[in-house]
């Protein structure tokens, strides 16, 4: 068949349409018409379900998956970074090169599997060397491997709480419906420039500068960006000298930017933990430092720019990210670790900032639940309309990524990673992404209920 045509008793479109009762036709992995007129038969139906569009998850760090547990969030912010520091020294230390090659490509794909499990559909991923797009496809992970791990395969059974009816039509297979259906999660790749002299910025730069060249990347990298990592962990003369020569305006850039109150003691005073640790390791405590004004200035004249976190940015700086092109990307989980101060989320929404959701990594959180990230937001922010919490992981999430025309939707030309919950007709359209917003996970990816009946 050249197209599948599905239909279901509600579609959530977008955050503001709804089709009641609606059909999506998907062919090769897109959406080419979704409409509420029900009067053609469908291939595929489901009764007593909604369909909604495959999350966006604006900021993680894939490479983390393989963490059991966050690290502990420590006295300090660098004490942390410390934690994170030894992770990748020991597993440096008790492998071969190739086999931390092995071990990274597990953890990536092992996130982008949970991911996908989680109704994910594009993920905002920073990289660090010696990463490359190979690296996320499926392969022999460990030394001696036959076949992919079973973590990997896409082998989800469908809890009962989530199960709905699904009725295909006569001689119509579920691999013939899987065929137009997305697979797994595509990534939009940031790789991570780190150097506090000017030698090892250049280099790094240099790498990420090379990757983000890239026309065409392989599958699943939709696209590839670049990220400067931190005010402190970069040295910004070059930076800026750097970004204005040879980063293409059309690139979109993030970066982590007020995430602790440590940071801004360092860069506002030179004093702190974060001095503390520079002296230790050798590195010059004295020189020049950027204020984070600086910084969102910096930013600010980009074509499209992700501020990563801004737990902590104060009004003039919140003013100047409002009359720019900046989105921030809040990690509720991961603030609630670190138990920062409340949020300024009424602040940046007052000010018209787009701020979208994401998980930040397993280092800082427990899992890469996107949905979860939005219950923590409600429950934090009771004041939050269930609209603005389901578009922060969906169309608001896929414009701060300059990708809303493939994602975030399920308008025609998205991408068709389409997730299906049960569906109360009784519940009354103003109150649908109420119940949805407040319930932990409440739908399942179509293509797993799809992949589950062929293991029956």
């Amino acid at each position: 068949m050249d197209a599948i045509r599905i239909q279901a008793d509600a579609i959530l479109v977008s955050p503001t349409v709804t089709y009641r009762p609606g059909q999506i036709v998907v062919r090769d992995g897109r959406i080419v018409a979704c409409s509420a007129n029900c009067t053609e038969q469908a291939d595929l139906r489901l009764p007593g379900s909604m369909l909604s569009a495959g999350l966006v998850n604006a900021h993680t760090h894939l490479e983390f998956s393989d963490l059991k547990q966050p690290f502990a969030a420590g006295s300090s912010f660098p004490v942390w970074i410390g934690s994170v520091i030894r992770h990748r020294r020991k597993i440096a230390e008790d492998n071969s090169f190739e086999d931390c090659l092995r071990l990274r490509q597990m953890a990536l794909q092992e996130g982008i599997e949970e991911s996908r499990q989680a109704g994910v559909a594009l993920i905002g991923d920073i990289v660090t060397r010696p990463w490359s797009p190979s690296d996320l496809l499926a392969r022999d992970l460990l030394p001696g491997s036959a076949d992919v791990p079973p973590a990997f395969a896409r082998t989800s059974i469908i809890s009962s709480s989530n199960a709905v009816p699904l009725i295909l039509r006569n001689n119509l297979s579920t691999r013939t419906c899987l065929q137009h259906l997305a697979g797994s999660p595509s990534v939009f790749a940031f790789p991570e420039i780190i150097g506090l002299d000017e030698p090892r910025f250049v280099e790094a730069a240099q790498w990420a500068t090379e990757l983000a060249a890239i026309d065409s990347p392989t599958a699943p990298i939709w696209k590839i960006g670049l990220s400067p990592h931190a005010p402190y962990s970069i040295h910004f003369p070059t930076a800026k000298s750097e970004l204005a020569t040879h980063f293409a305006k059309r690139q979109v850039i993030a970066m982590h930017v007020a995430e602790s109150l440590d940071e801004r003691q360092w860069l506002e005073t030179g004093s702190g933990p974060f001095r503390e640790v520079f002296e230790r390791l050798g590195v010059p405590a004295d020189a020049p430092r950027p204020s984070i004004l600086e910084i969102v200035g910096w930013l600010s004249v980009r074509q499209r720019a992700l501020l990563i976190h801004g737990n902590y940015l104060n009004e003039a700086e919140t003013d100047l990210a409002a009359r720019s092109a900046i989105s921030i990307v809040y990690c509720p989980r991961t603030h609630r670790h670190f138990g920062h101060t409340e949020y300024p989320l009424r602040r940046f929404i007052n000010s018209s900032i787009n701020v979208v959701l994401g998980t930040d990594s397993r280092a800082s959180n427990p899992n890469l639940d996107l949905w979860s990230e939005v219950i923590a937001l409600r429950e934090s922010h009771p004041w939050v309309s269930p609209e603005w919490a389901y578009s922060a992981v969906t169309q608001r999430a896929a414009e701060a990524l300059g990708l809303s025309s493939r994602f975030g939707t399920l308008h025609i030309g998205r991408v068709a990673s389409i997730n299906v919950s049960r569906f109360d007709s009784a519940v009354a359209e103003n109150d649908l992404l109420d119940e949805l917003t407040t319930c932990a996970r409440p739908f399942t990816p179509l293509a797993d209920m799809l992949a589950a009946l062929q293991h029956l």
